[in-house]
């Protein structure tokens, strides 16, 4: 059986308009904005938000294969004990 590991995201969508009339002079560095305008700006931002998880399974190691085909193989070991405990439970009462 594979472990299963839930990766989360959380994403922020930003979208922006801006509406201005008039002349400017500056420079805009990482929306930090320096200098000089004459004009009436309209600005508008919306942000979402989407938050998902993604379901995923690694390819186990070869330490964790050994150990997964050693633990089937007990399994397999003690079923076939058990089942023949029972027959020779059965053989012996008559219970068939």
């Amino acid at each position: 059986m594979r472990r299963v590991q839930n990766v989360s995201f959380d994403v922020a969508v930003t979208a922006s308009s801006e509406k201005s009339g008039g002349a400017k002079a500056g420079i805009r560095v990482m929306s930090i904005e320096v200098g000089a305008k004459g004009d009436k700006t309209v600005s508008a931002e919306q942000v979402s938000r989407v938050s998902f998880k993604i379901p995923i399974t690694l390819k186990p190691s070869s330490h964790e294969a050994t150990n997964i085909a050693q633990r089937d193989r007990e399994i397999a070991e003690d079923e076939a004990a058990s089942r023949r405990a029972a027959e020779a439970f059965d053989g012996r009462s008559g219970y068939y």
